[in-house]
């Protein structure tokens, strides 16, 4: 157990929860409003402030809003692939607000080893679901139809 709460408590505050935002028409004017649309959790990658997510949870979005662990920040989406369900945001935050994740390696995983996921649904706070590998090199679909290939499940 002491291993698996570090691991949550060095990992979760690279977790950021994010608010998916589109402009949608006014319907009792003619101006354009921002609406949100969605949610999803993302991570952060570097001190530069990019955000990695998955493109299904940025698309037909204008922007995004990434929380931290308290503060707010406008996320602008500066690159996205589809055929790989990826997207990368970029926020102008403080170095010393942003938890890069420790990035680790697939290679030598074996069905049934322990994994972990680091969430943060709703926005509220941080949430861990222990489980196990139950595959390795599986394929599914991207949201443009594309295979996704070397899967883990």
């Amino acid at each position: 157990e002491k291993r698996r709460i570090e691991v949550f408590q060095r990992n979760a505050p690279s977790v950021v929860y994010i608010d998916v935002i589109a402009e949608r028409q006014d319907v009792f004017s003619p101006n354009a409003v921002d609406e949100r649309i969605g949610t999803g959790s993302g991570f952060v990658w570097d001190k530069d402030g990019h955000i990695v997510t998955n493109f299904h949870v940025v698309r037909n979005s204008k922007f995004a809003q990434v929380a931290l662990i308290t503060p707010l920040f406008k996320a602008r989406i500066i690159g996205v692939d589809p055929g790989k369900d990826i997207a990368v945001l970029k926020i102008d935050a403080p170095e010393e607000i942003l938890y890069p994740i420790q990035v680790g390696k697939s290679l030598g995983l074996i069905v049934g080893q322990t994994a972990l996921a680091i969430g943060n649904p709703f926005g509220l706070d941080h949430t861990l679901t222990s489980g196990v590998i139950s595959g390795l090199g599986r394929e599914v679909k991207s949201p443009i139809g594309r295979p996704i290939t070397n899967v883990i499940q």
